[in-house]
């Protein structure tokens, strides 16, 4: 008899310890905007080329700070990301020196940074990175 309750109390309490993956809407809309302002920030600083002023503007800015919640797999893809944007940006960059007026030739990184920050297609990234 001892023994079937000693059991019985393991067994629930093993299951009341049980934890759950599920996130709430609240919480899996802060790790969306995580993602999304960390590809924002990788963004400017590759499309600035890492210069000084910007990597002391984003040290100086606490908009976003963690613990690596996103995972470091989720960080590297972010990085590759924001890398083929900073390419995309350099290359519109080369092409508008031929083609654009002369005040509107050169680099457009907060242009670009901001616009995919805001697009739907950072937003489905997210989604699935974030599944």
């Amino acid at each position: 008899m001892k023994r079937n309750f000693l059991l019985f109390i393991i067994i629930l309490f093993m299951y009341n310890c049980k934890t759950t993956t599920r996130t709430t809407k609240a919480e899996y809309n802060f790790l969306r905007d995580h993602f999304k302002f960390t590809y924002f920030q990788d963004c400017l600083k590759h499309g600035f080329n890492k210069s000084d002023e910007i990597m002391k503007i984003l040290v100086e800015d606490k908009s976003y700070r963690s613990d690596f919640i996103l995972g470091m797999q989720n960080y590297k893809y972010i990085d590759s990301l924001a890398k083929l944007t900073a390419k995309a940006i350099k290359k519109d960059s080369i092409k508008s020196l031929t083609t654009a007026h002369e005040s509107a030739q050169g680099k457009k990184v907060f242009k670009k940074c901001l616009c995919d920050y805001n697009s739907k297609w950072l937003d489905s990234i997210a989604t699935s990175r974030l599944k």
